[in-house]
């Protein structure tokens, strides 16, 4: 079981995502964190390593609200919405990396095909997966009665997804006839990425694929 206070927590500097989700960001930056509070909850975007289980982290908060449900519901809502925006730009930095490191298999293929590829898969990918997404812990600021809620996602669920959409993008792209590459060939090398992923830690993977800025 992965601690979500555990103070090894490697901190991920998630540019692009901050900014694609202004208001919680926003709110945090205003909202000062009282003493006491677990670690997580300054590390909007995080990545754990825990006896081999790979997860995403992100952080949702709420203010100004005086009902707990509802303060409550609002900050797992903003939670769930940075972890998409967090794993919309992992998975496209995924698929860009699979068609850079085989460039053999696209040649056929223009720019704007490719990033049709990219934000497809991307979307399929966040689409499948955000329903197994989980709310692990919560803590409540006394001092300004600010809810923080950790959100999860297993790494191993995204990879699994990420496949089934490639493998799918592979028959979908040879019955159109945008690539001649033999299928197997193709799914072998999807092979060896994703056990190169499966292999690292979870943050220097996310930074890889440029969610650092």
């Amino acid at each position: 079981m992965i601690n979500p206070a555990r103070p090894t927590l490697v901190a991920l500097a998630l540019a692009g995502a901050l900014l694609a989700v202004g208001c919680s960001s926003t709110e945090t930056a205003q909202t000062p964190v009282s003493e006491g509070g677990p670690d997580w909850v300054d590390r909007p975007q995080s990545a754990y390593d825990d006896g081999g289980t790979t997860a995403i982290y992100a952080v949702g908060i709420a203010a100004n609200n005086p009902n707990p449900a509802s303060r409550r519901a609002m900050a797992i809502g903003r939670g769930r919405t940075e972890l998409a925006n967090t794993l919309n730009i992992l998975v496209q930095g995924m698929v860009e990396d699979y068609q850079s490191t085989n460039r053999d298999f696209y040649e056929g293929m223009d720019t704007a095909s490719s990033l049709e590829m990219w934000s497809s898969i991307s979307r399929q990918v966040t689409d499948q997966v955000m329903s197994g997404s989980q709310h692990v812990d919560s803590w409540r600021d006394p001092g300004t009665n600010t809810e923080y809620v950790l959100m999860m996602l297993e790494f191993n669920n995204v990879i699994s997804a990420y496949k089934d959409k490639m493998e799918a993008s592979f028959r979908r792209d040879q019955t159109r006839e945008r690539i001649k590459v033999d299928q197997e060939a193709m799914m072998g090398r999807l092979d060896e990425q994703l056990d190169a992923l499966r292999g690292r830690d979870a943050s220097a993977v996310i930074e890889d694929f440029k969610l650092g800025g």
